[in-house]
């Protein structure tokens, strides 16, 4: 009888080989996860660096070191050296520090974490020389901070007189409020008292009222009633308000041309002033020679004599003219009786 079973030592030896090709994928895995994720690159060169440092505060090996926030490397060890800690850092290149260098331990974040910060100083600064021992700077301590800028703030409070001033007015606001619980002043009146609310209600209504009635007035200049809303609405009294600008318009112009009375007196040409202030000075020069007494109207206004004169001589013109009328007749006659024959 035969059988198509293989033999026993084949089968061990395909399951020994299908566990070490699983061993040997994990640990290309690991290799992988550890070399590329990690950024872990064994076969490239570091450059070490010592810092000492007072205080590290929980800065830890594997941290990262960066310089402008790129990380340029990884913290190696951290070892107590007498009353400071040195910290062994491995970098992907060659430092170029600078006299006014700065290195300090920061937070990744405000959660938590540490990072080594370096900043090489600026390029007009001295070049430092290749073995001179490097000193971090104190790190920044947040919750430090905090404490002293609560204390400061507790400090301002307490000392500074706010908080006596915040219960002075925490009192005071008790105080209103009690006043206008029991409806005192204007405020506590409204809030307690009906007869205030029914007064601004009524209030309320008459503004209503004024407010219906203003409504009312425009709508009738909007439908261009009364005087006012003619002058809104018809374009007619627009047109003669035109037409009269445009009047007074030309008269404007034509008083600016120099035409008429009123131009002339107002024209640049000032001839007929020139005119009237000389007519005026004549007429100033005759009422003054009147005045004097000079020609014959100054004397007979001023001279007595001469006005007593020609009143006795027009009282004798006067006479002579009377004596002419009573004797006129009689020639007239006797002309006319003798001169027919």
């Amino acid at each position: 009888m035969n059988t198509n079973k293989p033999p026993k030592r084949h089968n061990d030896i395909s399951m020994e080989l299908i566990v070490g090709t699983v061993a040997l994928m994990i640990l290309l895995a690991l290799s992988y996860f550890t070399i590329v994720v990690g950024r872990q690159a064994f076969w490239r060169k570091t450059y070490p660096m010592e810092v000492y440092f007072d205080s590290v505060m929980g800065l830890r090996d594997g941290d990262n070191v960066v310089i402008r926030g790129m990380t340029v490397g990884k913290i190696r060890s951290l070892t107590l050296v007498s009353n400071e800690v040195l910290v062994v850092s491995d970098l992907s290149r060659m430092l170029q520090m600078h006299r006014d260098y700065r290195i300090r331990v920061v937070f990744t974040s405000v959660l938590g974490g540490r990072q080594l910060e370096v900043n090489e100083g600026s390029a007009d600064s001295p070049m430092l020389p290749p073995d001179v021992r490097l000193h971090g700077n104190p790190p920044v301590d947040l919750i430090d901070d905090a404490a002293a800028m609560i204390k400061d703030v507790r400090s301002m409070l307490n000392e500074g007189g706010v908080a006596s001033n915040i219960s002075a007015t925490a009192e005071n606001l008790s105080t209103i409020s009690g006043r206008l619980k029991r409806g005192e002043g204007t405020i506590g009146r409204l809030l307690v008292e009906d007869g205030m609310y029914v007064q601004l209600q009524g209030t309320m209504a008459e503004a209503s009222n004024a407010l219906a009635q203003i409504k009312i007035v425009t709508t009738k200049l909007s439908q261009g009633e009364g005087t006012l809303g003619k002058l809104l609405m018809d374009d007619r009294v627009y047109k003669d308000i035109e037409k009269t600008t445009a009047n007074l318009r030309d008269l404007t112009d034509r008083v600016n041309a120099g035409e008429g009375t009123l131009g002339k007196l107002l024209a640049k040409d000032d001839s007929m002033y020139v005119n009237l202030l000389a007519t005026s000075r004549s007429l100033s020069n005759i009422t003054a020679r009147v005045e004097n007494g000079d020609g014959l109207l100054g004397k007979l206004i001023s001279d007595e004599t001469l006005a007593t004169n020609v009143q006795q001589t027009i009282q004798e013109l006067r006479a002579a003219i009377d004596d002419f009328r009573e004797t006129s007749p009689v020639v007239s006659f006797s002309s006319f009786l003798f001169g027919t024959f």
